[in-house]
């Protein structure tokens, strides 16, 4: 089994505060029975933990890269779709448009979480969406967050659609996820 970890996880556990107590205790859990299901993006994780706007404390920081240095990584041969470069995996882009927040051009992101940043070029990446492009191509089972204000307002919002595009890949929370191994087990 493979269960992807969305980076606001890995900053939860890096922490020790979870933004509900019921996903902590659900993880932990979780990775008692599933302790090497775990993966993340190589270089989209890493990036992104480079790029955390909401953790200013340089200690917590290296906590979170120090996690992801332990879990297994994954990577897909190349986000571009038919061989060209410019070309753009159609699937991929249903979930960008899906899952990329609309900006308010005044004041940033409407949310406090990082939900997007911008490639050298200069180019707009959008996180979620790629994290979950990313679980699904690599084969992952589950995708899991505890970011019920963006990524899973928006699933549940075009869960049909999400589902045909990224299945047998799930999106859940860590108690969801744990109600499903415990049916499973």
């Amino acid at each position: 089994m493979k269960i992807y970890i969305d980076t606001d996880v890995l900053s939860n556990i890096a922490s020790g505060k979870w933004y509900k107590k019921e996903d902590g205790k659900s993880f932990s859990a979780i990775s008692e029975l599933y302790p090497k299901s775990f993966c993340v993006s190589e270089t989209l994780t890493l990036q992104e933990i480079q790029e955390i706007k909401n953790i200013s404390d340089p200690e917590l920081k290296n906590k979170v890269k120090e996690i992801y240095n332990r879990i297994n990584k994954v990577s897909i041969p190349s986000l571009s779709y038919g061989g060209g470069s410019s070309t753009q995996d159609p699937d991929r882009t249903k979930l960008r448009k899906i899952f990329t927040p609309e900006i308010d051009k005044s004041s940033g992101p409407k949310s406090n979480y990082i939900t997007h940043f911008q490639n050298r070029k200069g180019k707009r990446i959008t996180v979620d969406a790629d994290h979950i492009y990313y679980s699904f191509k690599s084969g992952c089972d589950f995708f899991l967050t505890v970011d019920r204000d963006t990524i899973m307002r928006r699933y549940y919002n075009n869960k049909s659609e999400v589902d045909r595009i990224i299945s047998p890949t799930k999106i859940v929370v860590p108690p969801t996820l744990l109600n499903l191994l415990n049916v499973v087990n």
